[in-house]
């Protein structure tokens, strides 16, 4: 069986995504998606995805800094799509009040009423850095999702000190 193959190529070493972006997005079924571009978040909104993919093997090892911003995600995978990470993410602050969350890896989609469910494979063997209040570092959704972690994923504390 042939494989198809997307490769990712730059001549910028990074990528900076301001509010409501996508750097990679594909629906290929047959594809594999390999990145190493760093991607950065540099809107205050957020709502960025670094790399969706859906029926595809992606392979990242580009470094993704999603501090700014809330409700962004580093690497997303559905349709059971497979997706593995060995660079750095980095997520910031999330908004569950909005139901607007930060994650580093996501798999799976509930369904709702315009979209089926679905599932999909992660696996983290670089770095995920929790460091905003109420993200989360690796999320899978729906029986048959398969999230793995193989290395370090930090949760970053802020603890606040008030003197009177």
């Amino acid at each position: 069986m042939l494989e198809l193959e997307i490769l990712l190529k730059s001549k910028v070493g990074n990528v900076n995504l301001n509010n409501d972006s996508v750097y990679v997005y594909s629906n290929d079924n047959a594809g594999v998606i390999r990145n190493s571009t760093n991607i950065t978040s540099i809107g205050t909104s957020g709502n960025n995805y670094g790399i969706y993919a859906l029926l595809v093997l992606l392979k990242n090892s580009g470094n993704i800094d999603f501090n700014s911003g809330i409700g962004n995600v580093g690497v997303y995978t559905v349709n059971g799509g497979n997706a593995k990470n060995s660079g750095v993410i980095s997520v910031g602050a999330s908004d569950p009040a909005n139901q607007v969350y930060s994650v580093g890896m996501a798999a799976g989609y509930i369904g709702d009423s315009k979209i089926a469910a679905s599932t999909g494979t992660i696996e983290n063997n670089g770095q995920i850095n929790v460091n905003g209040k109420y993200s989360i570092g690796m999320y899978g959704v729906r029986n048959g999702t398969t999230v793995t972690n193989n290395n370090n994923i930090v949760l970053m504390l802020t603890i606040q000190l008030v003197f009177m």
